[in-house]
């Protein structure tokens, strides 16, 4: 090696130490992490916002009953004994929300804004600097609005950073105005990602056990160290309405596309395919021949959907969708939302054994195009006709005219129908139910329940352990997966 390479080599890596030494300088203080400077740059963008509504019961926060303005139980105290006058019978809101241009442009939950009279803005600490705001657009689905404040000077602001590339045990803080004290930062680290708390098709949170309390909706979770914003912090799960180290924050990845098109159009308009979805447990996954449990399983199509003039069926499995890897079920709503409306794009997915590539033209959803909301159904424990058959403890019957009377089967509906559980059956804690329709078995159709028999007697004589049953209940149809022992 010659001198001028030895020379270059201990010169670079010096450099490197000092780099590394200046990083931990700044980020510890005699062994413990001080966040001081990261926060001198994230606190003057947070902002605290109040809103005055007409008194109406408000979305809280997940497992919080307190109200976000201590104020309010004194009033509601005051309503309770005394009552109060129509003029007076308003409420104080408070929470939280970031600038995220210079020219006043703020990020909030809508939650926290939702039914507001008018809305104040006060920017740091000084209780001089109050703005009234007006709403720029609001996003009920993903809890997000955008807000707009008119300023004569340039305000600071916060940028967002890459949720997506953030791990779990990164440092992150949250800045706030819990309980209406003002300016309250909180520090912690992310404790898991891509939770999903059933709410919608959008969940995708980060969790944090950065302290987040009432009046934090809608203020920034930001990284440790750059102070970019990773999430806007949106619910707490808690017994007492306090911070018990679980909150959670829409991840910044999610908030991005909302906001600008929240900015550009006042409103989000959203791709569709049509399909519904479901995930593919390892039952199924076996059933179908999948190496692992993966991908999105289509369960319905709606008519006329850009999926069914695509060719898409029921029973595929979505494993890519633009590029895009579809390893866990929600990721597919959200990718096909965020698509351009009129684009066409490939999709890989899962058929008959083997991968097939499809192309479909995401398009602007119909007017209240359908929702699917799963309807319990009564069980009904009389034989429902006499030609029924018990396969795997699952009593059957065919359908007619008096079965789909008794269950609400609509007339053109195909299949048998579930009329009892045996309690010790192996789908006994399946999912499947009395007044379930039974569509297919390991995707073959159940007209009888001759049929119904005999697809479990190939099933076992073939030494397939799992099966994968196409259920419809009130029409909407779903997949379940058993293990046959």
């Amino acid at each position: 090696m010659s001198q001028n390479l030895i020379r270059k080599f201990f010169l670079h890596s010096l450099i490197a130490i000092v780099i590394s030494l200046s990083i931990v300088h700044t980020t510890f203080a005699n062994g413990v992490a001080d966040f001081s400077g990261v926060v001198e740059k994230i606190s003057p963008a947070v902002v605290n916002i109040s809103t005055t509504q007409k008194a109406k019961k408000k979305r809280q926060l997940a497992g919080n009953n307190m109200p976000d303005n201590p104020y309010e139980l004194f009033r509601d105290l005051l309503e309770k004994e005394f009552g109060l006058p129509e003029q007076m019978r308003k409420m104080t809101s408070l929470g939280s929300g970031f600038i995220i241009a210079s020219d006043g442009y703020i990020v909030t939950n809508y939650h926290v804004i939702d039914g507001a009279e008018e809305i104040t803005v006060m920017i740091g600490q000084d209780t001089n600097a109050n703005y009234k705001a007006k709403i720029v657009g609001i996003d009920q689905r993903t809890d997000l609005a955008l807000l707009k404040i008119d300023v004569n000077h340039d305000l600071p602001y916060l940028e967002f950073g890459d949720s997506d590339a953030a791990k779990v045990g990164n440092a992150v803080i949250a800045v706030g105005n819990p309980f209406g004290l003002g300016g309250t930062v909180t520090s912690g680290i992310i404790s898991a990602k891509a939770r999903d708390m059933s709410r919608d098709t959008f969940d995708d949170y980060l969790q944090t056990d950065a302290a987040i309390n009432s009046g934090n909706s809608g203020g920034p979770l930001c990284d440790g160290i750059t102070g970019k914003v990773l999430g806007v912090n949106s619910i707490i799960v808690s017994p007492s309405g306090g911070n018990v180290g679980i909150g959670f924050a829409i991840p910044a990845s999610l908030v991005k596309p909302v906001v600008l098109q929240l900015k550009e159009k006042g409103l989000v308009i959203r791709g569709w395919l049509g399909v519904m979805v479901q995930p593919v447990d390892e039952n199924i996954a076996n059933a179908i021949g999948l190496e692992k449990p993966t991908g999105a399983l289509i369960a319905s199509i709606i008519n006329n959907s850009p999926a069914s003039k695509a060719g898409f069926k029921i029973g595929d499995v979505i494993l890519e969708f633009d590029g895009k890897l579809i390893d866990t079920t929600n990721k597919l709503p959200r990718i096909v939302c965020e698509t351009p409306i009129n684009k066409k794009v490939n999709i890989v997915v899962f058929r008959n054994g083997k991968k097939e590539n499809l192309s479909v033209t995401v398009l602007k959803p119909n007017e209240d195009e359908q929702c699917y909301n799963e309807i319990e159904v009564n069980s009904n424990q009389q034989s429902a006709d006499k030609n029924t058959k018990t396969v795997l403890g699952v009593k059957v019957s065919n359908l007619n005219d008096e079965v789909r009377r008794m269950y609400g089967i609509d007339s053109s509906s195909k299949g048998i129908v579930v009329t009892d559980i045996e309690k010790t059956s192996v789908v006994a804690f399946t999912g499947i139910r009395a007044g379930d329709v039974i569509l297919t078995v390991n995707y073959k159709p159940i007209n009888s329940v001759d049929d119904f028999e005999k697809a479990f007697d190939d099933i076992k004589r073939k030494g397939k352990g799992s099966a994968a049953i196409l259920v419809s209940r009130k029409g909407i149809n779903t997949f379940i997966g058993i293990e046959l022992k």
